[in-house]
């Protein structure tokens, strides 16, 4: 049977190796072909895969894993870093389309997340995110995307999706979705009149494209308040925990501190803002001077890293609230947000509760719906 406790320590060791450029503690070294084959699925499902064999690679021969798994994942590494190189691509097509038709769409999270990382095109990427100010600057960009002949699907919430070759791209019309009551229509009144000001935005060379980004006082707001969507959703991986240390080792001495103290008290993330960094400082190593808050003393980062090595990516493989033998289901999905409810709700009680309400109502919606 394989030791998960000292697997998940080397794990980190090689994450860490990786991410912060040192040399990895090798303590735990050999291990046998099983074990690295763990350490391949781990590194798959939180979609690390490239990231962790940059320090796999650098270890000496006699601690590497066996030739057929390295081959095997230096052909994944290839493909990753070919549709990375897609993604810039369709960015700088998009960038010259837009700007002739008077519109600047602003790149969130992926591309600007990987020009953090020390080799950018290991730092996987699903999609690209275009937010465009506002929710009627994006349904402006939607027709006009149309009026290139390509088609739009537009989806809830005011986000909508197209292709460029086979790159996916979503539009967004809100920065992130935020389901919590409690929240002050002031406070989404300052953020909405801060993001239709020209101060909110700058330009990044992102790996040798000129595009328009958040500053990094807002896109660490953003990081963190899509955070905790997902972990109360579906979950979080390590990929996520990641991009929010080396955007903090990259831009920690541009976030206006006070500022984003002020924002996540807006939002009511300033405990889960506190829960994040602690975690990003136990088990990634984060030095604290980057972290923008206090770390919390509490179990609760702790808890979070248990989740984390149990949900990855999104919850991908987490079968743990499933039936034996079925897929995932409505039973599931609710199985899983009360889990998370419990788990994490005491962070964002407002939008832990207006996300499970939401989930129950747009439920209720669809059986009624179909009875009629």
């Amino acid at each position: 049977m394989l030791d998960e406790v000292k697997l998940r320590t080397l794990f980190l060791h090689l994450l860490r190796s990786a991410i912060w450029e040192t040399k990895a503690d090798t303590s735990l070294l050999p291990i046998s072909d099983s074990e690295w084959q763990w350490v391949y699925a781990t590194a798959t499902r939180h979609t690390m895969m490239s990231v962790v064999f940059d320090a796999v690679a650098a270890l000496p021969d006699s601690l590497k894993p066996e030739a057929r798994l390295m081959t095997i994942w230096a052909e994944v590494v290839t493909q990753q870093e070919k549709e990375h190189l897609k993604q810039l691509r369709a960015v700088n097509y998009l960038y010259g389309r837009f700007l002739s038709s008077g519109i600047t769409p602003v790149v969130l999270k992926g591309l600007v997340l990987s020009s953090c990382y020390p080799c950018p095109r290991h730092r996987f990427s699903s999609d690209i995110d275009l937010f465009y100010g506002s929710v009627d600057r994006k349904r402006a960009a939607d027709e006009v995307i149309e009026g290139w002949g390509i088609p739009v699907q537009r989806t809830l919430n005011e986000e909508s999706a197209f292709m460029v070759g086979n790159v996916v791209v979503e539009n967004h019309g809100h920065l992130f979705l935020s389901h919590n009551p409690l929240v002050k229509s002031s406070a989404r009144k300052r953020l909405q009149e801060a993001l239709s000001s020209g101060d909110s935005y700058c330009q990044s060379d992102i790996l040798g494209s000129d595009i328009t980004t958040l500053r990094p006082t807002l896109t660490l707001l953003l990081l963190v308040c899509h955070s905790y969507k997902h972990v109360i959703n579906s979950g979080i991986g390590l990929r996520q925990l990641t991009d929010i240390a080396l955007y903090l080792k990259k831009e920690h001495i541009c976030i206006h501190r006070e500022e984003f103290s002020r924002w996540i008290s807006d939002w009511k993330m300033t405990s889960w803002t506190r829960c994040l960094m602690t975690a990003l400082i136990r088990h990634l190593g984060m030095p604290p001077e980057y972290s923008p808050v206090e770390p919390c003393g509490q179990k609760a980062p702790d808890t979070l890293m248990d989740e984390i090595w149990l949900t990855a990516n999104f919850g991908k493989g987490d079968n743990r609230f499933t039936d034996t033998g079925q897929t995932v289901s409505r039973k599931t999905t609710i199985r899983r947000l009360l889990h998370n409810y419990r788990l994490f709700a005491h962070h964002s009680f407002g939008e832990a509760t207006g996300s499970l309400l939401l989930l129950v109502y747009n439920r209720l919606k669809e059986n009624l719906t179909k009875g009629k």
